[in-house]
């Protein structure tokens, strides 16, 4: 008898929020069992599309993003994670879409990377509360990027940056 009740907090609720509509959709099937896979399956394919984005950004030639791509796919974690429907592949999803926001805000200096990058930060929290030391890490890599920027910088430039990353 699933309900919404029965997700609890002791872990964080987004992969069990995500397997609902897995559930309704295979209800009729009689195959809500699978719903766990499906939802793990779909972030990991999530997953491949942000670290094909992130590869981009680093100017990786195709061919080698290939490769990267399917040494990242058949990784023994990365398989048995999404296959067995565990938290941990929304969650490293969620940690590459925020990576790939950081590196639109840090290379291409659009302000909607850095909202992507939070968005992503708090997406991965949601899913595994070890992402409180990923949210940490990258406002101190925005502090880093601030004490070192070439040009006319100022706190109130930080207090925005930074806000619009945690808020």
């Amino acid at each position: 008898n699933p309900h919404l009740s029965a997700i609890g907090f002791i872990w964080p609720p987004l992969p069990a929020l995500s397997n609902i509509p897995f559930i309704i959709l295979l209800r009729p099937f009689r195959l809500e069992i699978l719903s766990e896979t499906l939802m793990s399956a779909s972030y990991a394919a999530f997953a491949m599309v942000q670290m094909n984005s992130v590869l981009k950004r680093f100017k990786l030639e195709t061919g080698w993003r290939i490769i990267w791509m399917l040494l990242f796919g058949i990784q023994p974690l990365i398989l048995h994670n999404a296959s067995l429907g565990m938290s941990e592949t929304p969650f490293i999803g969620f940690l590459l879409f925020s990576l790939n926001g950081y590196l639109i805000w840090r290379e291409e200096r659009k302000d909607y990377g850095l909202m992507m990058a939070g968005i992503g930060a708090w997406l991965a929290l949601y899913c595994r509360y070890e992402a409180l030391a990923w949210v940490a890490i990258m406002a101190v890599c925005i502090c880093w990027n601030w004490l070192f920027q070439r040009g006319k910088t100022s706190p109130e430039k930080l207090e925005a940056e930074l806000l619009s990353y945690l808020v």
